[in-house]
C-alpha cells in the first residue's frame, strides 16, 4: 500500500473489485405499547419482488428508493440521515404512509445476519416539486440514540400547576443527588447509570411532566446497556449537585456538566451486533512520546485503517490559526474563588493552590493571551484543594494534557477524504470502512476521523466521507506536522496510475 511505498517497504497492492449494491432501507412503526414492529415500506421488496407483497410498485415505479445519506459525528450523540423517495403515484401515495416517528433501517451489506449499518427515527417529511427535476419525497430524521435526547422531565413552576403536579425541583433532586454526594470518587459508569436510571423513576412519577413512552423506544432500539465505555474512568472530585437551576432536566444537559468537552467526548455508533449505542471517554490524544504517562492515541494505532488508494476518490486538507489556544486551565463550577480570579491566581506562581495556568509561551509571544478553559459544573467546590497537593496535582496534570491535546491545532491537518464504501460481507481489518473516533493512515501520516457520512444515489455505487483532523506524522509516539504532503500525493498518484495500466479494478 502507499504507506508502505513511501516508507521504503514492499507491499503487494490490494485489488478491488468494482461492486452494484442494492442496499436495503426498510420503514416500520413501532408500537411502544405491545413492543412490536409494523411494516410500513421494504424498499428492497419494491425493487427485487412485487408478488405477493402487500405494498407493490409498478414496473415502470420499481426505482422508488433513489437516494440516501447518513452520518455520525464525535460531536454528537444523535447522528442524522435522509432519504429521497419517488413520490409513488395514487394507489401507492408513499407520503401518507411515511409519518413522524416511524423507524428507518439502512443496511449497505447484504449479508445473512441483516444487521443494520444505521437505525434511525423520522422527524420531518417534506413533498418537493420542482420545474426540470420532478416530484421526490425528502425524509430526514436523526438516529435512534436521539431518543435519549428527546427524554426530559419539566421543573417550571407553572407547568406543575397547570398539571396539578407541584413537586419541587428540590424534592426531585434529592435523592439523586443523595445518592451521588457521598463523599467518595465515582466511576463515571455509575454515575450516568444512576442518573439514567433516575430519569425514569421521575418520568414515572411526573407523567403529566415527562414522556415516560420514550423509555420503551431506548429499549427496543439501544437496549438496557447502551453506553460504551473503552475503559473504566473516575471523576476527579466527588459529586455535589449535578442540577444547575435548569426548568427542564434534560439527561445529556446533567452529563455534560461532570463529563464536558473538550476533555470527553461522546458520539453514537452501531456496533457488531447491530445495535445503536453511545460511546463515552476521554478524547484518545495523548501520545506515549509526549511524556506525560498517557497512550490513548497509541491504543487507537493498533486498529487504524490504511486507506488503499484503490478506495479513494478524493480528498481535500488545509492547515490554518483560525484556531489557537494558548493557555490552558480547568475550573469547577462553584468554587469559592471566582473563575476570573482563579485564572489571575493560577497564572502566578502558587497561585489557586497548586495549580497553574499551562501557557504556551512561544505561541503566546505571537498569537497572545486565548485561554481554553474547561468547566465542571456538579463538584464539591475547591475549598480543600489549595491543602491537597493530589487534587491540585490532577488538574494541574490536565493543564498540560489540554496543553498537547489542542496547543497544536495551527499545525495539524484537516479535511476530508472520499473513499468507496466497502460493501464486502465479510471485512478484514484492512478493507472496511472506518467509523467515527478511529485513526485512519493515508499519505505516510495518520488522521483522527470526527465525523463519517455514508451516501448512496441510484444507480451509483455508496461512497462515505471522512472528516478528519490532527493530521500528522507519529512515527516517533508523539505528533509532528506531516512534511513533504506534495511529495507524497505524487506517489499516491503514481500507484494508482501503475494500477490502472495494470488492469486493476477501481471502485
Amino acid at each position: 500500500m502507499l504507506n508502505g511505498l513511501i516508507n521504503g517497504k514492499k507491499e503487494s497492492y490490494s485489488r478491488y473489485i468494482a461492486q452494484a449494491p442494492q442496499p436495503i432501507v426498510e420503514i416500520v412503526e413501532f408500537n411502544p405499547s405491545l413492543g412490536n414492529e409494523i411494516p410500513v415500506i421494504d424498499f428492497s421488496a419494491i425493487r427485487k419482488s412485487p408478488i405477493g407483497k402487500a405494498i407493490l410498485a409498478d414496473n415502470d415505479e420499481q426505482n422508488v428508493l433513489q437516494g440516501y445519506s447518513f452520518k455520525f459525528s464525535t460531536s454528537d450523540t444523535e447522528g442524522s440521515f435522509t432519504l429521497t423517495l419517488h413520490p409513488g403515484n395514487a394507489d401507492k401515495p408513499y407520503f401518507d404512509k411515511i409519518k413522524p416517528l416511524q423507524i428507518v433501517k439502512i443496511y449497505e451489506r447484504d449479508n445473512t445476519g441483516r444487521t443494520p449499518d444505521f437505525v434511525g427515527v423520522i422527524n420531518r417529511k417534506k413533498f418537493v416539486a420542482q420545474p426540470g427535476s420532478g416530484l421526490r419525497i425528502s425524509i430526514t430524521g436523526k438516529s435512534v440514540a436521539s431518543f435519549i435526547s428527546r427524554f426530559k422531565i419539566s421543573l417550571d413552576l407553572n407547568a406543575m400547576a397547570i398539571t396539578e403536579q407541584l413537586e419541587s425541583q428540590q424534592a426531585l433532586s434529592t435523592a439523586l443527588t443523595a445518592s451521588l454526594a457521598e463523599g467518595k470518587i465515582l466511576k463515571v459508569s455509575e454515575v450516568l447509570k444512576k442518573i439514567w436510571e433516575y430519569s425514569k423513576d421521575c418520568a414515572s412519577k411526573c407523567i403529566k411532566l415527562s414522556n415516560p413512552a420514550i423509555e420503551k423506544y431506548v429499549e427496543k432500539y439501544l437496549g438496557s446497556n447502551f453506553f460504551s465505555f473503552d475503559e473504566e474512568m473516575e471523576l476527579s472530585y466527588p459529586l455535589s449537585s449535578v442540577f444547575n437551576g435548569q426548568n427542564t432536566i434534560m439527561f445529556w444537559d446533567i452529563v455534560s456538566g461532570i463529563i464536558p468537552f473538550p476533555v470527553y467526548e461522546r458520539f453514537a455508533f452501531v456496533d457488531e451486533k447491530g445495535k445503536t449505542k453511545i460511546k463515552i471517554r476521554e478524547v484518545p490524544f495523548d501520545c506515549s512520546g509526549d511524556g506525560l504517562g498517557f497512550s490513548s492515541w497509541d491504543k487507537l494505532e493498533k486498529n487504524k485503517t490504511e486507506l488503499d488508494p484503490a478506495i479513494v476518490k478524493g480528498f481535500d486538507f488545509d492547515v490554518s490559526d483560525d484556531e489557537v489556544y494558548t493557555a490552558f486551565f480547568s475550573y469547577v463550577i462553584g468554587s469559592p474563588i471566582e473563575q476570573d480570579k482563579a485564572l489571575r491566581l493560577a497564572a502566578q506562581t502558587g497561585g489557586f493552590g497548586n495549580e497553574k495556568v499551562e501557557i504556551y509561551n512561544k505561541k503566546a509571544a505571537i498569537y497572545g493571551y486565548s485561554p481554553l478553559t474547561v468547566n465542571f459544573n456538579g463538584y464539591g467546590t475547591k475549598e480543600k484543594t489549595a491543602s491537597d497537593p493530589e487534587k491540585s496535582s490532577a488538574y494541574d496534570k490536565l493543564n498540560k494534557r489540554l496543553m498537547n491535546w489542542y496547543g497544536h491545532l495551527e499545525e495539524m491537518l484537516k479535511g476530508t477524504i472520499t473513499i468507496a464504501t466497502i460493501v464486502n460481507k465479510e471485512e478484514s481489518k484492512d478493507e472496511k470502512t472506518p467509523m467515527c473516533g478511529e485513526i485512519v493512515s493515508f499519505l505516510g501520516g495518520e488522521f483522527y476521523v470526527n465525523e463519517v457520512e455514508h451516501t448512496w444515489n441510484f444507480g451509483g455505487n455508496p461512497e462515505t466521507k471522512l472528516t478528519v483532523s490532527r493530521g500528522g506524522n507519529y512515527e516517533k509516539k508523539k505528533f509532528a506536522p506531516l512534511e513533504g504532503i506534495t511529495k507524497r500525493y505524487v506517489l499516491f498518484k503514481q500507484l494508482l496510475d501503475t494500477a490502472k495500466a495494470k488492469g486493476i479494478n477501481i471502485l
